[in-house]
């Protein structure tokens, strides 16, 4: 998936690439902004390791914390299919 977002002295370019058999997500950024009366480019690469809720929720639950999984924010609608947002709590008394 590509995407850009842009403002007046900046833009960033984005391209997403997710590996599910590695449960790597990938993302490579070029970012654009205005230096003076011309413009600089920078890019990155960000990559993070997927976890599956089930697994993240079952780490949580052993370390003490109350888990809920969501698909997605209130009142926000749905995050794309495969993601989720893991809540996780503990009670006052139980915090170190």
């Amino acid at each position: 998936m590509s995407t850009w977002f842009e403002g007046e002295d900046w833009a960033i370019l984005v391209e997403t690439v997710e590996d599910a058999d590695s449960a790597l997500l990938t993302r490579r950024m070029t970012i654009f902004r205005r230096s003076g009366d011309g413009w600089r480019r920078g890019e990155e690469a960000h990559r993070q390791r997927l976890h599956r809720p089930s697994d993240v929720a079952r780490r949580l639950r052993r370390a003490g914390f109350r888990v809920r999984i969501r698909r997605g924010y209130a009142g926000e609608g749905g995050f794309t299919p495969g993601h989720f947002v893991v809540l996780a709590n503990r009670s006052r008394s139980d915090r170190v």
